[in-house]
């Protein structure tokens, strides 16, 4: 599962668009302008970057080059109808990681996706362990000797979260951030609820410590966690 940003200002194509990549599994959050989308960026987190070239007022092509600019690492594929090779170039040149040309099958932007998911920033583990536990993502299960327990898909996706980013705490705010949709209803109540049952689960197989709450600073798993 990924966290898309979906930046096209048509909207039947922008629909066709999320509506195949939910079907992939993937959590695929809309707009239509950079404006909109540079708000996004610089409040939440994203996988991917499906950015579309001709955008009202700023473009797509100065949205890329302000936000790597601005630091951002998220990968970025240009949906667009320009397909001279001196605009694939200038587009790769300001920092974009791929370029589809209109028309597309979405079967190849499902692919697409799936590439740049594997490369090593990117990369979904299926399985990470930590002080015995092992976490499968593809079934969403954690087991330690021979027994198990099946996830819940937030439960499996704050448990990747941590465990990918151990050492490092999380408030609720910053995981919602980071995990849930915008338009999302949560609050840190909501997370809170998802931890507590996240580590009943753990307890039932010995790893009641596993994540540790750090005052004011939020949830995190210890870096020493191997």
């Amino acid at each position: 599962m990924a966290k898309i940003l979906l930046v096209e200002d048509e909207l039947q194509a922008a629909a066709m668009v999320r509506d195949w990549m939910q079907l992939q599994g993937h959590l695929v959050e809309m707009v239509g302008n950079a404006e909109d989308a540079l708000q996004l960026l610089a409040n939440f987190e994203y996988d991917i970057i499906l950015l579309d070239w001709n955008l009202p007022g700023i473009s797509g092509l100065e949205l890329c080059k302000r936000y790597r600019l601005q630091g951002g690492k998220t990968a970025i594929l240009f949906l667009t109808g320009k397909g001279d090779i001196d605009d694939r170039a200038e587009g790769l040149d300001t920092g974009a990681d791929g370029y589809l040309v209109k028309p597309f099958d979405v079967r190849e932007l499902a692919a697409r996706v799936r590439g740049l998911l594997r490369r090593p920033a990117l990369a979904e583990s299926k399985v990470l362990t930590a002080n015995g536990l092992v976490l499968n993502t593809a079934n969403k299960s954690i087991t330690a000797g021979d027994k198990f327990e099946i996830l819940r898909a937030k439960e499996c996706e704050v448990l990747e979260y941590l465990l990918v980013n151990r050492g490092t705490a999380y408030t609720s705010r910053q995981l919602i951030a980071a995990l849930w949709p915008v338009e999302s209803t949560s609050s840190t109540n909501t997370v809170r609820q998802v931890i507590n049952t996240l580590r009943q689960k753990l307890t039932s197989l010995g790893h009641e410590q596993l994540i540790v709450t750090a005052a004011g600073s939020g949830y995190t798993i210890p870096a020493d966690a191997q």
